[in-house]
């Protein structure tokens, strides 16, 4: 035989295809194929079978003194919160506040007196006019009943709102939320009592206790041999 010239290798102009090329090539067409499927509106997944089921806002319902917020997608209170009362659902999508009513012995109770105390209507008293149960009404509660404010106690400036007593006006004198009874003075026939000043206030002269005055006294207990007591004039700045 002749002498031959080095076997010349063909190469091909691709690497072979393995199995496992030839199986990705398929799931990419086939996923190429599928059409994209947008998110569902409550944010779920969507999936090639379709989207599930949109779920609306409040689905399960409210109470019946409850509207759905479909912003916040929860159920809220119907009236926004009420000062006194409950909030009831008077037509759709109408709510109002009103009062309860509670009857003790078969007595309906009067507006702040909210439980029965030994078979009686009664509201409840606290140090504070906000805690107090007749406080949505400017009123106080003295021995189960409500009642107008008095003297130094805190009041209600709103026109038609319970008046102080008689000679008395409701001064904004802590702020309008915290106004006050106080005596009116400067006028023929209205002097402060024994320990209180006349002074300039919003709604005009009014009576206050010297104690709220700097460098003043007023009427003192001054302590005799025989183990009593003597209320002495504290100087010329008290009545």
């Amino acid at each position: 035989m002749g002498a031959t010239g080095p076997r010349k290798r063909h190469r091909h102009p691709h690497p072979p295809m393995t199995r496992a090329s030839a199986a990705l090539a398929v799931c990419s067409l086939l996923l190429a194929a599928c059409p994209v499927t947008p998110g569902a509106p409550d944010g779920a997944v969507g999936f090639d079978a379709g989207n599930p089921a949109a779920i609306d806002a409040c689905s399960g319902g409210c109470a019946a003194n409850q509207r759905c917020d479909t912003a916040k997608r929860e159920c809220v209170d119907g009236c926004g919160g009420c000062d006194a009362g409950l909030c009831v659902k008077v037509s759709d999508g109408v709510f109002q506040c009103q009062a309860s009513s509670i009857s003790c012995n078969g007595a309906t109770c009067a507006a702040g007196q909210i439980a029965c105390v030994s078979g009686a209507c009664a509201c409840f008293a606290t140090a504070s006019g906000a805690g107090d149960s007749c406080a949505s009404l400017g009123q106080w509660c003295a021995s189960g009943t409500c009642v107008n404010p008095g003297r130094y106690e805190q009041c209600n400036p709103d026109p038609g709102a319970p008046g102080c007593p008689t000679g008395h006006v409701c001064d904004p004198l802590f702020g309008q939320s915290q106004s006050i009874c106080v005596k009116r003075c400067g006028v023929p026939g209205a002097n402060c009592d024994r320990g209180e000043a006349c002074t300039n206030l919003a709604t005009g002269p009014g009576c206050l206790p010297f104690g709220l005055f700097v460098n003043q006294e007023c009427s003192q207990n001054v302590w005799l041999p025989d183990g009593g007591l003597l209320q002495a004039d504290g100087g010329p700045s008290c009545r």
